[in-house]
């Protein structure tokens, strides 16, 4: 497996295949495991820092109703439509 980036459009490139995590309630639309770059916090001592100064990347998740990636920050769920990644399976 490996991290993907997400196009521009919040989209995986072309012939990548996402590893599944789950659904949403309503049990159709599938969600992926992902990770995203959030402002440095606290956390970072428990995740370790982003490329980015002042950065930090956190797991999350992604499905291609949700406009980028999903992650916890600030007590709430919010979008990053910038820089996030999709775990998908390793091209041979």
């Amino acid at each position: 497996m490996e991290y993907v980036i997400l196009t521009d459009d919040g989209d995986l490139p072309d012939g990548r295949i996402p590893v599944p995590a789950g659904c949403e309630s309503d049990g159709l639309r599938k969600l992926y495991f992902a990770t995203a770059k959030v402002p440095r916090t606290f956390l970072d001592k428990f995740f370790g820092g982003g490329e980015e100064e002042g950065m930090i990347v956190v797991p999350g998740k992604w499905g291609g109703h949700l406009g980028g990636v999903m992650v916890a920050y600030g007590g709430s769920e919010v979008v990053v439509k910038d820089n996030g990644a999709v775990l998908c399976w390793k091209r041979k």
